[in-house]
């Protein structure tokens, strides 16, 4: 969320200030690469690591810190290789399966690396005496509707 001070001030210039608060040199200082993070090519390879560089920083609450935004495209690139390595092999390609698994490995080390916790769903807490009533309910209304008595 912008602040409603900078919002009558133009997008490119609000990237400028960000990055003077951020202590980064002004844009046209800087690398295309660290001006733009996820600029994608026009490849489908190319829009998947876009993909997931969005997502990874979007998970790291868009850092400005140039060596994180390196470290979440680092890691995009390389699933998005293992993702086509697996592709490859499934169409039947021959890939040495060696290979994929240490590319699979350092594609999820690279992700750890960048320090996004996965949030886990907990299993919601079984209430024994609800879950006999609910089956006691269900036994009940299967023996009316087969004309049964209980």
């Amino acid at each position: 969320m912008e602040s409603p001070a900078l919002r009558h001030i133009p997008a490119d210039q609000r990237a400028h200030l960000r990055a003077v608060d951020a202590g980064l040199p002004p844009p046209a200082q800087r690398a295309r690469r660290t001006n733009r993070p996820i600029a994608a090519g026009n490849t489908a390879i190319s829009r998947r690591v876009a993909d997931l560089t969005r997502a990874y920083l979007t998970a790291l609450g868009n850092p400005t810190d140039v060596a994180l935004q390196a470290q979440a495209v680092a890691a995009a690139e390389m699933v998005a290789l293992a993702e086509l390595m697996r592709e490859r092999a499934l169409q039947g390609d021959e890939i040495d399966l060696g290979e994929l698994v240490r590319l699979q490995g350092a594609a999820d080390r690279a992700v750890r690396k960048l320090g996004i916790i996965e949030r886990k769903r907990e299993p919601a807490p079984i209430d024994l005496d609800d879950h006999l009533r609910r089956a006691e309910e269900a036994v009940a209304a299967e023996s009316r509707t087969s004309g049964e008595g209980p």
